[in-house]
């Protein structure tokens, strides 16, 4: 019945000259009155002609001068196409704009398809959010995600999104993903039950999110609850707002994101392990740095955080420092009684025991057996190694993954000489290897290291470089830690080389300063310490550059 009017409308709509600001401007009053020429339908034509003018206004096709008149007038010759073309389309019942089929989601729907329609669903989306007049315009889309945080160490797991082919933008994402209605309990998966959880704060969303992440841990990362994992709900985000969807769901989107604590087991570790290492371009690790800074890591993988950066804020790091590590495997070794100081070489003594009371502990290595475990124990300890082609991958949490069986034959003579000497330091799972000595509690023998020590505007700059090499298996990349020091201390430091009394601190200061500026840090290196006290004298630990 609305065609007949829309045919009417069309044949009045004013034009627009091609070639300069020529146009027709039209009242309503001419409009509507050609709609109703027999004077019938007088109100169906008002309400076509109303709705018209919506669409038109919402495009910005009309010039608003002349509207305030009631009048009709295209702000150019493009919107006066643009105008025509859709009223031609709605003013023929058989015309459309796409192919029939051109909105089924069906799986084998055409990546160049897929595509152009988000494309449209952003300009429209974006659009209508940035010229909302009350700046919070309406989510038409409501999305709930379970997330799990995967740590090792200080590295976490996350997942390439769905666009693999939207390299621009921020990629990986923690693992889990967003509720399906499969979730839902048998007797809900129906169509009436959209609407309980197509809307903001649905409790029957978030009540099937648990079914959510554990379908999802399982698609990922292929663990399951109970065997593999347990979960601990730590946080919830939200509601977050954006225009953002995968593939052709881009709309202004609400959603919100419950996290959770991932426990794993022994046996979910190494899954977990062997899913990461076989599929590197779709897992990856990223340091808690790497997932605060927005530039990501040095080859271009982005996290993309921005619900947990959005909400936090410069707490996002604090938030992923607390977060629990993942690892089921214990460490056997741990606390200050059982810190160890790896020698330089296989034919040196370990030194054992806490700061001040170490103790030497023979142990007969070959150099390769040493050099294996010295590359687990920096691994273990977040130092930057790259491994030998053909016998190592290194992996996130502190694990190794075993290529050969030269490697694996070593790790075994290895591992019984350690435990003989009551100095279990590794740790070997199928073909990984960890360390079994907690990280905090590795350090590396003080003559590791070389230092520099210089006098830099109001203070000074030490250099400390870890110069160990522990082939075959690996070696080091740049390894060095600066620290700024103040004037007092970078005095202090320079006179204890010269085994002089340090004069600019007294003996208290002194050790505040040692433990506030140089122990926290060197500590994290690998070096216990870096100034001792020996027969009442301070003295620097390691050698000079």
């Amino acid at each position: 019945m609305a065609t007949k009017y829309l045919i009417r409308l069309l044949e009045r709509l004013p034009l627009h000259a091609e070639e300069d600001d020529l146009r027709e401007v039209v009242s309503t009053a001419e409009l509507l009155g050609h709609m109703a020429l027999d004077g019938h339908g007088r109100t169906e034509a008002q309400a076509v002609l109303a709705t018209v003018r919506r669409i038109f206004d919402a495009l910005r096709l009309l010039d608003l001068r002349p509207a305030m008149r009631d009048k009709w007038a295209f702000v150019s010759f493009p919107a006066s196409l643009t105008g025509h073309s859709l009223l031609s389309t709605l003013a023929s019942d058989d015309q459309a704009l796409c192919p029939e089929d051109y909105w089924r989601d069906a799986g084998d729907t055409s990546p160049d398809r897929v595509e152009e329609q988000r494309q449209l669903l952003r300009a429209l989306e974006s659009g209508r959010v940035r010229f909302s007049p009350e700046a919070n315009a309406r989510p038409i889309r409501f999305v709930y995600v379970a997330w799990g945080l995967v740590r090792f160490g200080r590295h976490f797991l996350l997942v390439h999104r769905e666009d693999k082919t939207r390299e621009e933008t921020a990629n990986y994402v923690l693992p889990g993903g967003r509720l399906r209605i499969d979730d839902l309990p048998t007797e809900m998966q129906t169509a009436e039950t959209l609407r309980l959880i197509h809307r903001a704060g649905s409790s029957a969303a978030l009540g099937a999110l648990t079914m959510t992440l554990e379908r999802e841990l399982g698609e990922e990362l292929g663990i399951l609850p109970g065997e593999h994992y347990v979960a601990n709900k730590r946080f919830v985000i939200g509601p977050y707002r954006k225009v953002e969807g995968a593939r052709n769901r881009h709309a202004h989107t609400e959603y919100q994101f419950v996290l959770h604590d991932i426990r794993l087991t022994t046996a979910g570790e190494a899954r977990v392990l062997e899913r990461a290492n076989g599929e590197p371009d779709r897992l990856a690790w990223f340091s808690v740095e790497e997932i605060s800074a927005p530039a990501g890591r040095m080859d271009g993988k982005q996290a993309f955080v921005d619900a947990l950066r959005e909400q936090l804020g410069d707490g996002l790091k604090a938030f992923l420092d607390d977060t629990p590590d993942s690892g089921g495997t214990p460490y056997v070794l741990s606390g200050d009684a059982r810190a160890v100081d790896l020698p330089t070489s296989h034919d040196q003594p370990f030194r054992v025991g806490r700061t001040g009371d170490e103790k030497d502990v023979p142990i007969p290595l070959s150099g390769d057996e040493w050099a294996l475990l010295w590359t687990a124990m920096a691994h273990a300890k977040g130092l930057s190694l790259t491994a030998s082609d053909g016998h190592l991958i290194f992996l996130g949490g502190g694990w190794i993954k075993l290529r050969s069986s030269t490697v694996g034959q070593v790790t075994e003579s290895l591992i019984r000489k350690l435990y003989e000497a009551d100095l279990p330091l590794i740790r070997r799972a199928g073909d990984f290897l960890r360390s079994a000595c907690a990280p905090e509690f590795i350090y590396f023998a003080e003559n590791s290291f070389r230092y520099r020590l210089v006098e830099a505007g109001p203070g000074g700059d030490l250099e400390v470089t870890l110069v160990t090499n522990p082939a075959p298996w690996a070696a080091l990349a740049s390894t060095k830690l600066r620290i700024s020091l103040n004037r007092n201390m970078t005095r202090a430091l320079l006179a204890i080389a010269e085994d002089k009394d340090p004069v600019a601190y007294s003996e208290e200061a002194m050790k505040k300063g040692i433990k506030e500026m140089l122990d926290g840090k060197t500590r994290r290196f690998g070096l216990r310490k870096f100034v001792r006290m020996a027969k009442n004298c301070y003295r620097i630990t390691v050698p000079q550059a």
